[in-house]
């Protein structure tokens, strides 16, 4: 079996009933899925979640989060 990837994720806003709720279905990911989700600040973060309509952001996708525009 491959090594767990561990999955770091930010929020860039949101309130704290919306964050937890994320937080509870993204842990559930962990039983089908071989990955850690960790939640944190690391502005480095795979993802990166925000609940407000970004036109300037945008969505990205994969590794392209990663990259700066």
């Amino acid at each position: 079996m491959a090594e767990q990837k561990k999955l770091r994720c930010r929020f860039l806003d949101g309130s704290p009933t919306q964050k937890a709720k994320v937080q509870a279905q993204a842990k559930s990911w962990e039983k089908y899925a071989n990955i850690q989700v960790a939640f944190g600040n690391d502005p480095k973060s795979e993802v990166r979640i925000s609940f407000k309509a970004d036109p300037v952001r945008g969505l990205r996708v994969g590794i392209d989060c990663l990259v700066k525009k």
